[in-house]
């Protein structure tokens, strides 16, 4: 019994983690994940396909969690920020 609730919990969090991931980018600003260098359709699409396919969930997940939200976090709270893009 405790070993299916272990699988179901992992299976929870492999899917449940990169679905609210999706959730929230697509709740964000376009112009945030631009501002950002980052397209919003691709990173939903990327936190969904990571939802269905458990084995990459987390890894995707993390990545989207760590290194982009952030970014595009900082640009949602204040769009005036200048952009981290050095190019002119």
């Amino acid at each position: 019994m405790s070993e299916l609730l272990i699988l179901l919990l992992g299976a929870f969090l492999c899917a449940g983690i990169p679905l609210f991931g999706a959730i929230d980018a697509a709740r964000m600003k376009e112009q945030s994940f631009t501002l950002a260098d980052q397209k919003k359709s691709t990173w939903v699409a990327v936190l969904i396909a990571c939802a269905i396919f458990w084995g990459i969930g987390l890894i995707g997940a993390a990545v989207y969690f760590i290194s982009v939200r952030p970014k595009v976090a900082a640009f949602e709270r204040d769009p005036n920020r200048p952009t981290l893009d050095p190019r002119p």
